[in-house]
């Protein structure tokens, strides 16, 4: 079983390892796809290398956007123009750089100039940040994966699949978040969901956003996932998201007031916003 996955509740490991058993979960790393899957008749969960690249990438940059948005914030700039912030500016590019890669099904190796995992980076640097982050994503997606698995779902059509998918969804947030021992730990769980339905959300855009099919589009996940969180309005978890989604958006031409009494509610505006475009 992938460590990760118990990692992100080691309350709950022993839980999880019965689940592995009983359900024969495989974690089988596949250079040959591009996305993660799961068959939930034989519990094989298959990991595409590209997918995990744009999951990293996409850790990393949603972060150091925050960061700098933040930066720009209490520097009094009511904008941030992310060309001109030397991180978030190369962070996008490593994104990008995944994002191109899935399009052309490509086997490029990481370029050597871009920021990258590593096992022992400098505390608290980016690329630490971005390893816990990832992780938490990771194991998030793991978990929705394995929920397809418990909950017993078949293969089925276009509708059926959209609510299997939310069910997923809500079960893997509901175990990653369900029995955190403290506000701190239950947070950072929330950031790696957010981070893994951000980076689904600018896949998405690339695809310039398709009819969905299989999934809800992932501002409806963001928004139902959060719901599962809860928590105070002003909880910086919404203002993570807020960010993301805010950057998201613009690329799709989409606005919003981003004027509320709380990060909650610009977010949820935000999303409204998205759902009318």
């Amino acid at each position: 079983m992938c460590e990760a996955a118990a990692a992100i509740a080691p309350e709950r490991a022993e839980q999880l390892a019965a689940i592995a058993e009983s359900a024969s979960l495989a974690l089988i790393f596949d250079p040959a796809r591009r996305d993660i899957t799961v068959n939930p008749r034989t519990g094989e969960i298959r990991l595409g290398i590209v997918a995990l690249e744009h999951l990293w990438a996409a850790a990393h940059f949603y972060y150091v956007l925050y960061q700098d948005y933040a930066n720009a914030q209490r520097a009094g700039d009511l904008q941030l123009n992310v060309a001109a912030e030397p991180r978030s500016s190369r962070a996008l590019d490593l994104l990008n750089w995944t994002l191109r890669k899935w399009g052309a099904n490509g086997k490029d190796p990481w370029p050597k100039e871009m920021p990258q995992p590593a096992r022992s980076p400098p505390s608290l640097s980016d690329v630490h940040i971005a390893n816990e982050l990832f992780l938490a994503a990771f194991a998030w997606t793991i978990h929705h994966e394995i929920a397809h698995v418990r909950l017993q779902h078949p293969t089925r059509g276009m509708w059926d699949s959209q609510i299997q998918e939310r069910d997923a969804d809500v079960a893997a947030t509901d175990w990653v978040l369900g029995q955190a021992p403290n506000e701190r730990a239950r947070r950072k769980r929330a950031f790696g969901i957010i981070v893994g339905i951000l980076a689904l959300d600018s896949f998405e855009a690339m695809l310039n956003d398709p009819t969905p099919t299989s999934h809800p589009p992932a501002f409806q996940r963001l928004a139902y996932c959060l719901d599962r969180y809860g928590n105070d309005e002003h909880d910086e978890a919404f203002a993570v998201a807020l960010c993301g989604m805010q950057f998201n958006a613009g690329h799709r031409k989409v606005t919003s007031t981003l004027d509320g009494e709380s990060f909650r509610r610009i977010l949820d505006e935000l999303l409204l916003a998205m759902h009318r475009r």
